[in-house]
């Protein structure tokens, strides 16, 4: 949620609490925060991942994005903002261009401020070989691509509250490596299907993109329980439920 977003929410909350009588938070953030204090339930569960497109091997989406079978993708997905922290994971990744192992960075999405000082810094790291920026607005289908293509999903939020990135990439199979920000890392079980590193730190971020560099292997046992995890499934039946609660007081 933006502070915008959040701002609003908190100056409505009051009004709306007069008129529900349970509620579902996708996240333990600040708006969730506000409105545990009043009398109607709140229950919490996962953010449901986005509908995913059409399904490719890693094989398939790697060839029509002419991506070396060998090399490990690491994905950065979304709608680019200041606060996601791009800085940062270019920062990581400059120490790891001489690696032995092949790798590509995909940072894919629009981007909602210059990105010319981010471009400079891929050229001047010598990244621009390995770094690929993809400042458009992307489909279902192509945002599957992407996700099959990739080896894990990267958050390095500089802040933030939740993200729907999270699920999805679980949703695709695949482990993520995020910040320990708001609720963004809330599904993360580090080390077994990611990594949770601090905000803000390349060094620390860069560590644990070396690791996957280095041959680390996430749980694919603890990716599916995620992805249940995030299906739309446990709020349906939070929402059904509290409609027949509602309907029988």
């Amino acid at each position: 949620s933006s502070s915008g977003l959040i701002s609003s929410q908190y100056a409505s909350t009051s009004a709306i609490s007069l008129a529900v009588s349970s509620a579902v938070a996708l996240s333990d953030d600040p708006v969730g925060a506000v409105m545990v204090s009043t009398w109607f339930t709140i229950e919490t569960v996962e953010h449901p991942a986005p509908e995913a497109g059409e399904r490719l091997t890693s094989a398939e989406a790697r060839t029509s994005l002419a991506i070396d079978a060998e090399a490990i993708v690491f994905l950065f997905f979304g709608h680019v903002r200041r606060y996601k922290g791009v800085e940062v994971l270019l920062e990581a990744l400059a120490p790891l261009g001489g690696h032995a192992r092949p790798w590509r960075a995909l940072i894919v999405g629009e981007w909602y401020y210059d990105r010319a000082p981010a471009m400079s810094y891929i050229e001047s790291a010598g990244l621009a070989s390995q770094v690929e920026v993809v400042d458009d607005f992307v489909s279902e289908a192509e945002a599957a691509r992407y996700f099959a293509a990739s080896t894990v999903v990267v958050l390095p939020y500089r802040e933030g509250t939740q993200s729907g990135v999270v699920p999805q990439a679980f949703a695709n199979r695949r482990p993520v490596i995020a910040t320990d920000v708001g609720a963004v890392a809330a599904a993360i079980r580090d080390g077994e299907n990611g990594r949770v590193v601090p905000a803000n730190q390349p060094l620390a971020l860069g560590e644990a993109l070396r690791e996957v560099l280095d041959g680390k292997k996430f749980s694919d046992a603890s990716i599916t329980a995620a992805s249940a995890a995030a299906s739309w499934e446990p709020m349906v039946d939070i929402v059904v439920g509290a409609i027949r609660d509602t309907a029988t007081d």
